[in-house]
């Protein structure tokens, strides 16, 4: 009788089986990838399916995606401030909005209405949106950020976001430990 190797049922043997039915799949025009994720601490890789984030979209994607937005937030942010006088004269300035709170100057004017009344989107409509009511403004939100994407402090991010992801953790198993225990209620651990 033959038997099966030990690597047949593998979760290696199970990845590579994936990524050659994805590979299939891509030739004759399917989609839905499947997109292999680092573990973090060197082991095994997660296998995450091709369509959790939808379509062949990967979570670094959607990641990059949502920075982007960031980003093009920040940067509205940053040249508001700078038409306010921030970062210039240590405050209020007298050219975007008068002594009595009008404004005064027609860019801010305008930046503050497509803040208060256009969607953000993905961030590129919202610049598309904007270029179209002022473009000259819109070029220095793209240009800033531009910069702020280039000095953006990526290990940071990535230590935030892993404390924020460990430190959830804790407190999850600390009331998972609690219901399963039966002292916080939910019906378990009977």
């Amino acid at each position: 009788p033959t038997r099966a190797a030990p690597f047949a049922s593998s979760p290696r043997r199970r990845r590579c089986d994936a990524l050659r039915r994805d590979h299939r799949r891509r030739r004759r025009g399917i989609s839905g990838g499947v997109v292999v994720a680092s573990g973090g601490d060197g082991g095994e890789k997660l296998y995450v399916p091709g369509d959790a984030m939808g379509g062949d979209n990967s979570p670094e994607r959607a990641g990059a995606a949502t920075m982007r937005r960031l980003f093009t937030h920040v940067a509205i942010r940053i040249v508001q401030g700078q038409l306010e006088g921030l970062g210039n004269d240590g405050g209020f300035a007298p050219q975007a909005t008068g002594w009595d709170g009008t404004v005064q100057c027609p860019d801010y004017a305008d930046l503050r209405h497509a803040m208060e009344h256009v969607p953000l989107g993905n961030g590129d409509e919202w610049i598309s949106a904007f270029m179209k009511k002022n473009p000259v403004v819109a070029l220095r939100v793209l240009e800033t950020r531009k910069a702020y994407c280039a000095q953006f402090d990526y290990r940071e991010l990535k230590r935030c976001a892993d404390g924020l992801v460990l430190g959830g953790n804790v407190l999850l198993m600390k009331e998972h430990m609690e219901i399963s225990m039966g002292g916080g209620g939910g019906g378990g651990g009977e």
